[in-house]
Order: C-alpha cells, then sequence, then structure tokens
C-alpha cells in the first residue's frame, strides 16, 4: 500500500486517478499497480489559541477555517479536536464522522486560552494519532507558534523536541496555520 495523491493541471486534487496512471518502480523496476482506491482520511485539528491570537482577531477566523476544512471532508471521514483549553490541554472533540456533531463543537466550545501550551499539544496529538494505522491521516495544527507565551509576557521557549519527534513518528501529513505575524505586529 502506497499513499498518493493526484492533481489536475490547475493544481486541484483529482478524484479520477487510475491504477493505469500509476507507475510504481522497485530497485529501478516497474511493479504492477492492481488498484486505486481512496482511503478516508483522519484528521486531526490541534487549536493552539494563546491570549495574543486573541489580540489578533485571529480566533474568529481560525473558527471559519475550522468549519470550511469540516465542510470538505468526504463520506467516512473522521475527524476529531484537541485545544488548549487553559488550565490544560484536551480532548475537545473524539474521533467522529459526525459532521454536525463537530460543527457544533467548533461553534460553542472553541476558545482561546491565556497562554500557549504548543509541545503539550503536540504530544496529545501523537497520542491520538495512534489510534488509527498510519495512512491517510493529517494534522491540522492552529498556533501563534510560540511555546510559552502569554497574555502578559511574551517569550520563544523552545518546543519540546520530544512532542515534534513523536508527531513526525505518526506519518500523518502535518499542515500548520501559524498566526506568528499576526501576533508579532499587535504587540
Amino acid at each position: 500500500r502506497l499513499p498518493v495523491v493526484a492533481y489536475d493541471d490547475r493544481e486541484r486534487f483529482d478524484p479520477t486517478l487510475a491504477a493505469d496512471d500509476v507507475l510504481v518502480l522497485e530497485d529501478g523496476v516497474p511493479q504492477r499497480v492492481r488498484s486505486v482506491r481512496r482511503v478516508p482520511a483522519n484528521v486531526l485539528l490541534v487549536f493552539d489559541m494563546g491570549g495574543q491570537v486573541t489580540a489578533t482577531r485571529a480566533a474568529n477566523a481560525t473558527t471559519g477555517a475550522a468549519l470550511r476544512l469540516l465542510e470538505g471532508l468526504r463520506e467516512g471521514d473522521r475527524v476529531a479536536f484537541i485545544q488548549n483549553g487553559g488550565r490544560a490541554v484536551e480532548l475537545l472533540q473524539d474521533w467522529t464522522e459526525d459532521r454536525a456533531s463537530a460543527r457544533h463543537v467548533l461553534r460553542t466550545k472553541l476558545f482561546s486560552a491565556k497562554r500557549s501550551r504548543l509541545s503539550e499539544c503536540l504530544t496529545l496529538a501523537a497520542l491520538k494519532l495512534k489510534e488509527h494505522a498510519v495512512g491517510n491521516t493529517h494534522v491540522v495544527v492552529f498556533t501563534d507558534g510560540l511555546e510559552g507565551q502569554s497574555k502578559e509576557e511574551i517569550r520563544a521557549d523552545e518546543i519540546a523536541k520530544d512532542a515534534v519527534r513523536s508527531l513526525l513518528a505518526s506519518q500523518a501529513s502535518v499542515h500548520v496555520f501559524c498566526f506568528a505575524a499576526l501576533v508579532e505586529k499587535a504587540v
């Protein structure tokens, strides 16, 4: 099994990929491709929204982006949410295919915390990803890019290397929405 993604000439996802369209070489030798099928996606949204992000009004943009991403999911895709919940990082929504329920959680339970906890968010994300086999798995991180900042103080502590290693070991595709430039401008 090899994960592949096909794009058309306008760089849009192309769902018409067929086995005859794929060439797989192993040690330079062409291999027979027997089938191509879509594997449902597991998408984990991670929200590390500290107080400085709130000051930039990016929190509303984050909710909007997350809702648009949710609407783009296809049948069988699962989604889960982790957020920096103020006192601790928490699982806001466990894996679900129920878009209406997930939409409700995004609209009613997502909020900005007083300080950033990026390393803790990444660590919990890596643990959640272990619940699914490697494959069509994605992590979308919404963050200010800072570790340890708060409403009162901005500092750039080093992100825990173990947290990053664990996330990379999950073999998920990682997508980052970073508000660092907005935070810097607001400060």
